[in-house]
């Protein structure tokens, strides 16, 4: 992942490969436990005969957000949706609303990278980075734009406190389709893991699979994976660690499930919980977020991250 540029502008420590950046921490980091957004969501099906509309606001599927400033860690979330702007004069999506604690933070596209964008509200410097999209095809063939995983990190000079945090915008698959669905499917796709420590961020690229089957022998509908984790020093290098996702039950449009890791090389995890997703029209998507406590060598992490896989 490309890091954004507040963490390039203002100096921080990163961590080693998740390693050695014990030392690098100038106090105990303090993890206090966060609290997940309940809003209820309703389900969104795009138009089968049209793109779907994007010009509204959208529920955010969240991860806990990780928040360091040199010497203390927390976690916790706090943002509700996003809102696409249309501008029908350049007949693009050049703004970006972000619901966080009652308050829409407006955003701007970056006039060098359209996948990027960024704006402040009261001293706090807030961007969206679009890591990736996921398009499905609809009932009349037609290529369907339906999901972005975003990247929201955040600053504030006046404390030094930085956040991170991963989500899932787009439009969900009802759950009565989810639900007539029958036989099996694969779903193949990318993500990316945040290392935060009291003093530094760092990430991991994801290579996802998933299989789903929408009809086992129980009558049920199941999900199970793996989920393999590159070296945070270098993702060129897969199996720094692999996230395994057993075979779970559908409920509704999605699953919600705890994640074992199976090889950390340093890495260890607790409280782990991973969520997926459908989109698109015919469950043509499936994407999620990722929470979890970890620890490096002795350094406190807050883990999250984000996956789009399509079949």
């Amino acid at each position: 992942m490309r890091h954004h540029i507040i963490f390039s502008t203002f100096v921080f420590s990163l961590l080693a490969g998740c390693g050695g950046g014990s030392a690098n921490l100038t106090a105990p980091s303090t993890l206090v436990p966060y609290t997940p957004q309940t809003a209820a969501v309703n389900a969104q099906d795009s138009d089968t005969a049209n793109k779907p509309n994007w010009a509204q606001p959208l529920p955010l599927r969240l991860s806990q957000t990780s928040s360091r400033d040199g010497n203390s860690l927390i976690r916790y979330q706090n943002i509700a949706n996003i809102e696409f702007l249309y501008n029908s004069n350049t007949s693009t999506f050049d703004r970006r609303g972000l619901s966080i604690d009652g308050q829409v933070v407006r955003l701007t596209v970056n006039p060098v990278n359209a996948r990027e964008y960024n704006g402040t509200h009261n001293g706090i410097l807030y961007s969206v980075d679009i890591l990736h999209t996921a398009n499905t095809v609809d009932a009349l063939s037609n290529l369907e734009y339906v999901a972005d995983l975003l990247f929201i990190p955040t600053y504030n000079a006046a404390n030094s406190t930085s956040t991170n945090s991963f989500a899932i915008a787009g439009f969900k698959t009802p759950a009565a389709r989810v639900a007539a669905a029958t036989g099996t499917a694969t779903y193949n796709g990318t993500g990316w893991l945040g290392y935060s420590s009291a003093s530094g961020f760092t990430d991991s690229e994801l290579d996802v699979t998933l299989n789903v089957n929408f009809q086992d022998p129980s009558g049920n509908q199941t999900v199970g994976g793996t989920i393999d984790v590159s070296d945070p020093a270098n993702h060129a290098v897969p199996g720094y660690a692999r996230l395994t996702i057993p075979t779970t039950q559908l409920t509704g449009n999605g699953f919600s499930a705890t994640p074992v890791l199976t090889s950390s090389n340093g890495l260890s995890l607790t409280d782990a919980s991973i969520n997926g997703t459908f989109y698109g029209d015919y469950y043509g998507a499936l994407g999620g977020v990722i929470h979890a406590q970890g620890d490096a060598s002795g350094t406190t992490l807050v883990v999250n991250g984000g996956y789009l896989a399509v079949r």
